[in-house]
């Protein structure tokens, strides 16, 4: 994905959240937040990709959809549908409120893409050049931080630290059961 967001420059106006839709991956304040920010607010969309099925009928029967605003949620996509919407996304956002490992965010991060993340679990590492932070208890926290993300991608991009991003990434993996099934790439975006 990293190789096609450099080649093409030009990105959807989309966030894009990559996960279960598990309570503890804070979605309807996520939602809340979007339709607050001004990114939702001019035409951007927000795309959930994961959950079961009944993980997105829950969040249907339970969330309040905001009027105006676009979000789709998409479900499990194959390996070529999430590499085409990472490479055409604006920016990743995971605002969990827990989390064992959260590799998403690490992975756009090393791609160059703005990621809005709390400091849960071992997205705390990611290093602050490669991510825009946020209180997941917050909905005001992150709306601004995805305005603050969706700004980035327009202007000179950012300093990338690639070895602090991988030192980091050798930290959070060494705080994580290495048996843990998050750490199977086949479970990453169920995960």
């Amino acid at each position: 994905a990293g190789r096609c967001r450099r080649a093409r420059g030009e990105f959807d106006r989309v966030a894009l959240y990559i996960g279960r839709l598990a309570p503890h991956k804070n979605i309807p304040r996520l939602i809340s937040a979007f339709a607050a920010s001004s990114f939702g607010g001019r035409a951007g969309r927000l795309i959930l990709i994961g959950g079961s099925a009944n993980e997105r009928a829950r969040l249907k029967r339970s969330t309040v959809m905001p009027y105006g605003v676009t979000i789709q949620a998409l479900g499990p996509v194959s390996e070529d549908e999430l590499d085409d919407l990472l490479a055409r996304s604006m920016l990743l956002v995971m605002p969990s409120l827990e989390e064992g490992f959260g590799l998403p965010p690490f992975e756009a991060a090393a791609s160059g893409m703005p990621v809005v993340v709390s400091r849960t679990g071992a997205m705390g590492e990611i290093p602050p050049a490669n991510a825009t932070f946020c209180d997941p208890l917050s909905v005001d926290s992150i709306a601004r931080a995805i305005d603050a993300a969706a700004a980035l991608e327009g202007a000179a991009p950012r300093l990338r630290h690639h070895g602090d991003l991988g030192l980091a990434l050798g930290r959070a993996i060494g705080r994580v059961d290495r048996k843990s099934p998050r750490l199977n790439p086949k479970h990453l975006v169920n995960s």
